[in-house]
């Protein structure tokens, strides 16, 4: 533990510091924090101590997620964790079965944690609805006491499949990973759609020839990610996040298939007079919506989204924006008295539908991008608008889809942002000529039978017999640009990022009892108030969390 000491933490708040003025020494600042992390899992691993350090890859990954530091992927840390999972058998019950690129018959999906609200989740339930002919099971790793989103379950279990939360059983770390295996003994081929920074998975598909292929959702396509040297490919869902797996991760264009967001089947017809009247506005109102997380809305320097949106709604008495997924804050706040309350902040709701059907025109959010509301909004006919402010080298950060950028409505100034929009307000004909033609194309690559196409490409990719003979060795440049940059300030902006104690804290209860107390005496100063907090493992939290969610449903019925 000596490296991991309160200089560590020190370093890690300059860093949080640097990175709003200077994002160049933020950068730097991050990735020493992120060496000297580097550098204790691997001791550990030399040690022998193997949950200890694959759980410090685990914070290392999570720290480097969050706090950019140049580097989207870590062939040291991957090998450290193949060497993790060289060391744990592989069930009996597989025996020799054989890698096989033939069409699947079981597929098992593993997640960290499945959510109700945002894309993530979504993106594995409408994978499942659009290719139901095949078993599909569902593992999550990490679910704690979250309540898992009905349609998951529902979906899986209605192909046959089951599911199961690791976490929700007695045991360690590398206990869950050997359950892990078990599960996936009898799967053909297994997709992870897990955190950036879930390292259970990829010990427990590291170390086997016998294993089922393995496919990695590049979701998290603009940050680090591990896993990269273990999986057989990386699923990308946009060309800029394909072009960036093998630019700077090192990941061959052969193992990199194209696979867009599924969505469902197409929107059942609506009337968006009458979706209009439900929201409590007029008929001739022109509705303008955004949807997505509040950090996707950080201010840049001056530009907020607000504060740009605001002459539109000025010169336009007819229009009114509704942003859902931000707080309502002070900035907000002061552009919507200056609209005259027709700019509506409603925060994280998942009642989104109504507001899908109403909309007249859907700007995406900036200066971060959200792809799956923009797919949603153009599923319903919505023309999409979009203000580019970042360089090309920063292109991840928006919106890149093979149906909807060809009809994207796109802006690289706030002047000229501002005049196409108000030109879609006033040529109502236009603007619904342009929706149509988004939806349209939407239906044919997203929907059922289009985007089916891309996944049955995906199955049958030709895997080697082993990681061996894989045609490529991972070798990812570190760079320190425009994307680093970007990245950095709209993490801190938002709050998004946190302090190497902050990490510390999200993972401890997963160490063993003894590195818990070694980790609280020497991060914490042997802090009394926070020891309740820190010596229960992650089962127990988790187990003490669902008896007291239960207690007190049952005492409210």
């Amino acid at each position: 533990m000596q490296q991991l000491s309160e200089s560590s933490v020190e370093t890690a708040e300059r860093s949080n510091i640097a990175r709003m003025g200077n994002p160049t020494a933020a950068v730097e600042e991050n990735f020493a924090v992120f060496q000297g992390l580097c550098r204790l899992a691997t001791q550990l691993s030399n040690e022998g101590r193997f949950a200890e350090s694959a759980l410090y890859v685990q914070v290392a990954a999570d720290y480097a997620w969050l706090h950019p530091t140049g580097l989207l992927a870590s062939p040291e840390l991957d090998s450290i964790l193949q060497r993790i999972g060289a060391e744990l058998p592989w069930p009996n019950s597989r025996g020799n079965q054989v890698r096989s690129n033939r069409s699947p018959r079981h597929v098992l999906h593993v997640l960290t944690e499945a959510v109700g609200v945002g894309g993530h989740t979504r993106f594995v339930w409408r994978w499942i609805q659009n290719d139901a002919d095949r078993p599909h099971s569902v593992v999550l790793t990490r679910q704690g006491e979250r309540q898992i989103p009905g349609p998951l379950k529902e979906n899986a279990e209605a192909t046959g499949g089951k599911f199961h939360c690791l976490d929700w059983h007695v045991g360690g770390f590398l206990t869950r990973v050997q359950a892990l295996r078990r599960l996936a003994a009898g799967a053909d081929h297994v997709v992870l759609h897990t955190s950036p920074s879930d390292v259970l998975p990829l010990i427990a598909f590291a170390g086997s020839q016998n294993r089922p292929p393995v496919t990695l959702v590049n979701h998290a396509d603009h940050v680090f990610w591990l896993g990269g040297a273990i999986v057989d490919q990386v699923a990308n869902f946009r060309e800029s996040g394909r072009r960036l797996a093998q630019r700077r991760r090192g990941i061959a264009e052969s193992r990199c298939p194209l696979v867009p967001v599924p969505l469902g089947p197409r929107p059942k017809p609506f009337d968006r007079s009458e979706a209009k009247k439900k929201l409590g506005l007029p008929e001739d109102a022109v509705v303008l919506l955004s949807i997505a997380s509040s950090y996707k809305y950080a201010s840049i320097g001056d530009v907020h989204f607000g504060k740009v949106l605001l002459p539109v709604l000025q010169t336009h008495k007819n229009a009114v924006l509704f942003v859902i997924g931000p707080k309502e804050d002070d900035e907000w706040l002061a552009s919507s008295a200056q609209a005259d309350g027709r700019l509506k902040v409603l925060g994280k709701r998942a009642d989104t539908d109504l507001f899908y059907q109403a909309a007249d025109i859907y700007l995406d959010s900036f200066p971060f991008s959200s792809m799956t509301s923009v797919l949603e909004a153009g599923s319903h006919g919505a023309p999409v608008a979009s203000y580019r402010l970042h360089p090309r080298e920063a292109e991840i950060l928006y919106t890149d889809d093979l149906a909807v950028s060809p009809f994207i409505v796109q802006a690289s100034s706030v002047e000229e942002y501002r005049r196409k929009i108000s030109w879609l307000i006033e040529n109502g004909e236009s603007r619904r000529t342009l929706g149509e033609q988004t939806r349209d194309r939407i239906t044919e690559i997203h929907e059922p039978g289009g985007w089916n196409r891309f996944l049955e490409a995906m199955y049958s990719l030709d895997f080697p017999a082993s990681l061996d003979q894989a045609p490529d060795k991972l070798e990812p440049r570190r760079e320190v640009g425009e994307l680093d940059f970007r990245l950095a300030q709209i993490f801190a902006k938002s709050g998004v990022s946190r302090d190497l104690s902050s990490t510390m804290r999200n993972h401890i209860a997963l160490f063993p009892l003894g590195e818990r107390l070694r980790i609280w005496h020497r991060m914490f100063g042997g802090e009394w108030r926070s020891l309740p907090r820190l010596i229960l493992s992650d089962w127990q939290k988790t187990t003490l969390n669902r008896i007291r969610s239960f207690v007190f449903f049952r005492s409210v019925k």
